[in-house]
């Protein structure tokens, strides 16, 4: 292999100084060594497919003529989509760092600081014009019901510290998007915030005697906004008809991918479709909080908890306060399509998944669930193609007209043994996590992990590592992905978003 990677060296330096004279037999070199599996199975194989993948892609970019581009992105597309593994990731890494010619969107802001006002639940429902019959919660927000049934208004509290800043921002996405509507064919409710004297964000004060102020926070700030009524309207299920059938289900997954693609497509990113994490128990101590970086291919902490509440649903995207400008860094836009994407084809397993919410975890003889007999590899299969063809559409602005990706049935059916299987269930709250923490957020971790209050208070603090069952998660703890699979189909339609729409600018 380390002749193989010299001479990769070589063409690197011969492509560089004579592109046009050196490219094409450059490329015949360049496609031999990606066809060779063999190198696969060696330690620093990804390393030269890697060093394949950018001097093709320095001809896609660099080349002067549009024939030499085009057959070096046809390379790099085939083993992008139509393998797994080394070669696919590093064809797509190659891909995904192309100039997809997206301006840039600043981030909207208030002119001055966020002015949080004293107010009633009742005070706000009237500046919405509302009226409320009842009330609901969801997640940390309260929702109020209109009398007609056909608006919600949601007060949502803020959280952590800075929690105030988010909801803030979260009213800024909100009245920027409300006044510069996404071009879009597709539904694309955005929710509408409420201003009462001057301000979006309220604090209900600790005296009131509303009673719907003993639902909220007392003094903590809020954010108030109208809904549509579907705004909680989740894909697996409706709140009041329960269990959706498959094919609502995919029409919120297409409609979903495609307004996904489109936002970032006009440089606004949704950082969060699905909030995944590593570890999200070693959050606090880690460089990056815990959160996923899917093209490490570690390990997913609690997947099926993770899709539970998409931020996605009936009524559109959710939970703007995730919204960020695109900033035009290397690769930024690969990792955040790519995020996007592997939420969807998640959501899209726990589809079936939730059709029996209790059957998950491990039995009383330690049995892991299996949840396989609820999967249709047809409909499943059908999902998958349903995300990546509409995410394509919303970001490239035309239909894919390429081969099918390779391996559908294949991923199809490694999803449903790892999505459908609880394999991988325990977690380890380190020592060393333990002595950061007061007895009382010990003690209270313990119990939001499911341990009995009695046990969590006798349970020794740092002593020793501690193993929680808090699963499925896809993979043992600070180990792989257990479905690496689905990674590198993620990344191979990431990159040919990117590709697809860096080439189609290239173009005369």
């Amino acid at each position: 292999m380390q002749a193989s990677y010299m001479a990769v060296q070589e063409l690197s330096r011969e492509v560089s100084s004579a592109p046009e004279e050196n490219g094409p037999e450059a490329l015949e070199k360049l496609e031999a060594i990606l066809r060779d599996k063999s190198h696969s199975s060696q330690r620093c194989g990804h390393i030269l497919y890697r060093s394949c993948a950018e001097v093709l892609a320095y001809l896609i970019q660099s080349a002067p003529g549009p024939d030499l581009r085009l057959r070096a992105h046809t390379i790099l597309q085939r083993f992008c989509l139509q393998t797994l593994g080394d070669r696919c990731m590093a064809a797509a890494r190659a891909l995904g760092g192309l100039d997809p010619h997206i301006r840039r969107t600043r981030e909207p802001t208030s002119p001055k600081e966020p002015n949080v006002q004293n107010a009633e639940p009742e005070e706000i429902a009237a500046a919405a014009g509302l009226a409320p019959r009842k009330c609901f919660p969801a997640g940390r927000s309260l929702v109020l019901r209109n009398g007609d049934g056909r608006d919600l208004l949601v007060l949502k509290p803020a959280t952590g510290p800075e929690g105030e800043e988010r909801l803030a921002r979260e009213a800024d996405w909100l009245r920027h998007l409300n006044s510069h509507p996404l071009p879009s064919h597709r539904r694309n409710h955005v929710p509408q915030p409420v201003c009462l004297r001057g301000s979006c964000l309220f604090r209900i004060p600790a005296s009131s005697a509303s009673p719907l102020a003993k639902r909220l926070p007392p003094e903590r700030p809020l954010l108030a906004f109208t809904a549509a009524p579907d705004y909680f309207a989740y894909p697996q299920e409706h709140p009041e008809s329960g269990i959706r059938p498959v094919l609502e289900a995919r029409r919120i997954l297409a409609r979903s991918g495609f307004l996904l693609g489109r936002y970032t497509s006009q440089g606004i990113l949704h950082t969060a479709p699905v909030p995944l994490f590593h570890n999200r128990i070693q959050a606090g101590r880690r460089d990056d909080a815990g959160r996923y970086l899917w093209d490490r291919k570690g390990r997913l902490d609690r997947w099926l908890h993770s899709c539970r509440y998409p931020n996605f649903g009936g009524s559109g995207l959710r939970d703007f306060e995730h919204l960020t400008p695109y900033s035009g860094a290397p690769l930024e836009l690969f990792r955040a399509v790519g995020s996007q994407i592997l939420s969807l084809l998640l959501v899209a397993g726990s589809v079936f998944r939730l059709r029996d919410p209790g059957l998950v975890g491990l039995d009383a003889a330690g049995r892991a669930a299996d949840a396989r007999h609820l999967f249709d590899p047809q409909q499943l299969r059908l999902m998958v193609q349903t995300v990546f063809s509409n995410y394509f559409l919303g970001f490239v602005g035309r239909p894919y007209t390429g081969p099918e990706p390779w391996g559908l049935d294949y991923l199809v059916e490694r999803m449903i043994q790892e999505l459908g299987v609880d394999r991988h269930m325990n977690e380890a709250l380190r020592r060393q996590d333990q002595a950061g923490m007061s007895r009382r957020e010990f003690v209270r971790l313990l119990q939001d992990k499911g341990v009995s209050p009695e046990v969590a208070e006798r349970t020794p603090q740092g002593e020793q590592d501690i193993f929680l069952q808090t699963g499925p998660h896809l993979g043992d703890f600070n180990s792989r992905i257990s479905l690496p699979e689905l990674i590198d189909f993620t990344a191979g339609c990431a990159a040919t978003c990117i590709a697809t729409r860096s080439l189609d600018a290239m173009r005369p």
